[in-house]
């Protein structure tokens, strides 16, 4: 693996899967916003981990509840 590839696979990969969510990625929709004043972009939520928009509220419900000490580490 050459270096480039090797330090976008290290800025790709995350130590968890809770970083991964919150940091949806966007893409230009170039031709459905062909004509307009600004530019038109798409969040693909299909790429939080859990595949869903619910992926972020899920977590603060979670981290909310272990604050509050409703869940706790190793409980169920």
């Amino acid at each position: 693996m050459s270096r480039l590839s090797a330090e976008l696979v290290r800025e790709r990969v995350r130590g968890t899967i809770l970083e991964r969510i919150g940091d949806t990625p966007l893409i230009p929709l170039h031709r459905v916003g062909a004509g307009l004043r600004g530019d038109l972009w798409a969040k693909i939520e299909s790429a939080n981990p859990g595949g869903s928009v619910k992926d972020r509220p899920a977590l603060w419900m979670v981290l909310d509840a272990e604050q509050e000490g409703r869940l706790r580490r190793r409980r169920v």
